[in-house]
């Protein structure tokens, strides 16, 4: 722990380790449990949590302030090398901050929706409105939003209960090598920080680098790549071929992958929403009961008003040919192209 501080005060030229050995032990008090054996980041080698430190710093440039505020350092299994290893993970606040940094965008308000909130979906050129009503134990996450103003005009971004479900999983499972290293507040900050990628990357900002300028798009990319390589990496842990001694001696290949086609076709996103028209829900002839919704997946929205459950979903324009229709018609779970969130 020691090196990591002075290797900290000493990249910053600063004398303030009062708040470096606070965000320092802070990151080593977390506490992992795993197979039933208590795991931290004082298990792993202090190389190991240098070199990642360094990496981040080096490419995200980031001041001393914006390194305790943003950045949280977490253990995890290489699942390559069966070794602890640290890794760099970025909170929601510095992809905020990268948009507000921005004179043409703001964030109007980033949150958590749950099952017990009344909402209103307006498409992805307005924002999400909702209240929180009192909160309960029976309630669940089905959301994660971000509302944002472009100049005069008005964003929306939110990631679905079914992929921020997707998005834990492929952290647990892979990118932490079946560690879970993050509580309940923190699984709902990275939710956030998902849909913050999800916003730059994706649609939601129009072609961010128009909107946000060049430098600060570069910034993102950059982050982006930094927290998905390890990923990447980790990911091909599933392709190596071991013999008994552990030596690796081949990897498996795969001769045919539906989501690289897609990607090659440069197809729309899936789900993409656009302008849409309302109609009641129709309930099902077989079962006689209302059809349930998801309301962020796909093209399905419901609108909660005056605390009546009159639920209504709306279909995005279709701007897919009638084949690609057919292949999305044909895959029932959610597409994952790549960890991005």
């Amino acid at each position: 722990m020691r090196r990591i501080i002075l290797a900290i005060s000493e990249h910053y030229k600063s004398n303030n380790t009062s708040k470096i050995s606070g965000f320092v032990q802070t990151q080593y008090n977390r506490i992992v449990i795993h197979e039933n054996t208590p795991l931290s980041l004082h298990e792993v080698n202090e190389s190991d949590i240098l070199l990642s430190l360094n990496e981040c710093l080096s490419k995200l440039e980031l001041d001393l302030s914006e390194l305790l505020n943003f950045v949280s350092i977490v253990p995890a299994i290489d699942r390559i090398t069966k070794q602890l290893t640290a890794v760099i993970e970025l909170k929601s606040a510095y992809f905020q901050n990268l948009i507000n940094s921005s004179s043409n965008t703001r964030v109007h308000e980033d949150f958590i929706l749950y099952s017990t909130d009344m909402y209103q979906l307006q498409g992805n050129n307005n924002h999400i409105m909702y209240r929180e009503l009192p909160t309960n134990t029976d309630r669940e996450v089905i959301a994660s939003c971000i509302n944002f103003n472009i100049g005069k005009d008005r964003g929306s971004c939110g990631l679905s209960l079914k992929e921020l479900r997707a998005i834990k999983k492929l952290y647990i499972d892979i990118k932490y090598g079946g560690l879970n290293p993050f509580n309940e507040d923190e699984w709902l900050d990275l939710y956030k920080a998902s849909t913050y990628r999800r916003a730059l990357e994706d649609d939601a900002l129009q072609c961010p680098e128009r909107v946000l300028g060049k430098a600060i798009t570069q910034k993102y990319k950059v982050a982006t790549e930094m927290h998905n390589v390890f990923f990447r990496k980790q990911e091909r842990a599933d392709t190596l071929i071991r013999n008994d001694f552990g030596r690796v001696i081949g990897r498996k290949t795969q001769l045919f992958s539906p989501s690289e086609l897609i990607q090659q076709k440069n197809l729309p996103r899936y789900g993409d929403i656009r302008i849409a028209k309302s109609r009641d829900a129709i309930p099902s002839s077989e079962t006689a009961e209302p059809v349930v919704l998801d309301p962020f997946d796909l093209n399905n929205f419901i609108n909660e008003v005056n605390g009546e459950a009159e639920k209504t979903f709306d279909r995005a324009v279709i701007t897919e040919s009638q084949a690609e229709q057919e292949y999305v018609q044909a895959n029932e779970e959610l597409i994952v192209t790549d960890f991005f969130c």
